[in-house]
């Protein structure tokens, strides 16, 4: 069985005998396309979940190329090149024959390997380089062959070997192993001896270096790690590794390495989920449609070499579904959430990207008020339901009891600010003094004008003796002392309301229901329905439009039992 592990050997075989014509009947494989690349190109690709193996969703970035017998002869006389566009050159002798019997011992079974790996630049007047090998090459599966593939690799035109890590082509060599001995075993008529060569294994890992540091394209998982895109998008992923916990209640939990190609990163299945997986319905190899899923664990962004085991996405079972095995890996084109049936809900399993439906009946217009209470000191902390014309006289009665209440405040609050005025006008007054006419008409400023007029025992006469430039002056201070007043006064109400906040009526928290029946769109008769409750939906006109008959699609809504 094929495993991969985090050090330099990644991958082991252990020995497992051919299965038997009726098991293998029963366990056909299949050849999947999805993208071996961080964007949209894609290539075949082998799934076979039921064989027991850990499969792989991705593939060469090319096909395998037909050898002529020109071609041939070229390669077993080492002299001979063939061109491949934006790729390594490479001589390919000794290559093992197509239809090798898969169950011999893979510990035994020699690897097509070429004496000689060139590497040619594609552009005119380039020098090429040569690796020489050693003349005896271990299996790519005992691991020692990784020093050698590394150095051939950075002597690869167009490599710089400064910005690669041994991180780096450790992660993109495992799964490139993963996936090119997976192919091997699951189509040994087609693949056998063609796949899992030293040849291959570099012309990915050069794919690989075009397409991440040449071109700076990013996979799904790359770019979530780094904190440039969200975990909430579709996106096609596929199990390389499970393992099976137990939590503080005794429940069997499982968790999941996922996986666009390119990186991984851990995941946890809700309870749903873990039930599934503890039946085999999720199973390494298999590809899974995710949507909405949440990230845990630390916030720190980075590359995901470096912080995807500290890193977890949350997966619910509404949100997420087993996918095709001809879907292709990484975020799909289509921002449109995908649509479930509703026979396929789980009560408990989270939030639902959408859903297509028909409303069969429409309930009238509820008001929920929460936190009901009277303002007499009775009330309950619960919910209370009223129809239209209910929720209009208690909202009638409430701002009845409410105005009540504040008019009282205003006025006493009103009545203790002029006894205040008024006390400092008879203040001032006693300590009046007689003025000149002369003085009288050297007064330039509003404020002054309006202190001796307040002071002043015969206001009529004093008002006599003011210029017009002086009204003038009186009248705009009198507007701005006005102004001030109200402000003063308000200030004052609004303390005085807050001091007497128990005696007020509370403020009110209603929202308003609709609740719907909806059925599956498409399905007559359907069999399956569900209660919608749509809490504050829009105005009158949204919900006038909400009609019995009417098709909705309705996105993230969440299910209850």
């Amino acid at each position: 069985m094929f495993s991969d592990h985090d050090d330099d050997k990644v991958v082991s075989i252990s020995e497992r005998s051919r299965p038997s014509s009726e098991a293998a009947t029963s366990m056909t494989p299949s050849i999947s396309r999805t993208s071996d690349t961080c964007d949209n190109d894609s290539t075949d690709v082998l799934m076979t979940p039921n064989l027991g193996l850990k499969t792989t969703p991705f593939a060469p970035p090319t096909k395998v190329p037909e050898r002529s017998d020109s071609l041939r002869k070229q390669a077993t006389s080492r002299r001979g090149r063939v061109s491949r566009p934006e790729s390594l050159l490479c001589d390919r002798s000794n290559t093992i024959k197509a239809k090798r019997a898969i169950c011999q011992d893979p510990k035994t079974t020699p690897i097509a390997t070429p004496s000689h790996i060139k590497f040619q630049k594609e552009t005119p007047n380039s020098m090429s380089s040569k690796y020489r090998r050693p003349k005896r090459i271990n299996p790519v599966w005992e691991g020692d062959l990784s020093s050698d593939l590394k150095s051939a690799f950075s002597l690869s035109p167009g490599v710089d070997d400064a910005l690669i890590s041994k991180d780096w082509f450790t992660n993109h060599y495992k799964w490139i192993v993963w996936k090119l001995a997976t192919m091997e075993i699951c189509f040994p008529e087609k693949w056998a001896g063609r796949c899992l060569t030293v040849d291959w294994c570099l012309l990915q890992l050069k794919y690989r270096y075009d397409i991440e540091i040449d071109q700076a394209k990013r996979s799904i998982i790359h770019k979530i790690c780094e904190g440039d895109d969200t975990p909430t998008r579709h996106m096609i992923l596929c199990v390389c590794h499970m393992t099976q916990e137990t939590n503080a209640s005794n429940e069997v939990a499982y968790s999941l390495e996922l996986t666009d190609g390119w990186y991984s990163i851990p995941a946890r299945l809700d309870r749903p989920l873990s039930s599934f997986a503890a039946r085999g319905l999720i199973c390494v190899g298999g590809k899974l449609a995710v949507f909405g899923a949440e990230l845990s664990g630390d916030q720190t962004n980075g590359h995901p070499l470096e912080v995807s085991k500290s890193k977890l996405l949350l997966l619910n079972a509404n949100s997420v579904r087993r996918a095709h095995w001809s879907a292709r890996l990484g975020l799909l084109p289509h921002p449109v959430p995908p649509s479930f049936p509703l026979q396929s809900i789980i009560p408990a399993g989270g939030i639902i990207p959408a859903i297509e439906v028909v409303i069969a009946r429409r309930y009238p217009l509820l008001y929920v008020e929460r936190g009901f209470s009277d303002g007499d000191g009775r009330g309950f902390n619960g919910r209370v339901f009223r129809r239209r014309h209910e929720e209009e006289r208690v909202e009638r009665e409430w701002e009845e009891k409410r105005q009540k209440k504040m008019e009282e405040i205003y006025e006493r609050v009103e009545k203790e600010y002029k006894e205040e005025v008024e006390s400092h006008s008879r203040q001032r007054k006693r300590r009046s003094s007689r003025v000149s006419v002369r003085y009288v008409k050297q007064l330039q400023d509003g404020e002054e004008i309006y202190n001796q007029l307040q002071s002043s025992s015969d206001p009529d006469s004093f008002m006599e003796l003011l210029s017009s430039t002086q009204r003038t002056l009186l009248e705009s201070y009198q507007v701005s002392l006005a102004s001030k007043k109200q402000e003063e006064l308000q200030s004052r109400i609004k303390k005085a309301v807050e001091k007497a906040g128990e005696e007020l009526p509370p403020t009110r928290n209603v929202s308003q229901l609709l609740r719907l029946v909806l059925v599956q769109y498409g399905e007559i008769p359907s069999s399956t329905c569900c209660l919608l409750s749509a809490w504050n939906v829009g105005g009158s006109e949204m919900r006038d439009n909400l009609k019995e008959g009417v098709t909705l699609r309705i996105s993230k809504v969440s299910a209850n039992s």
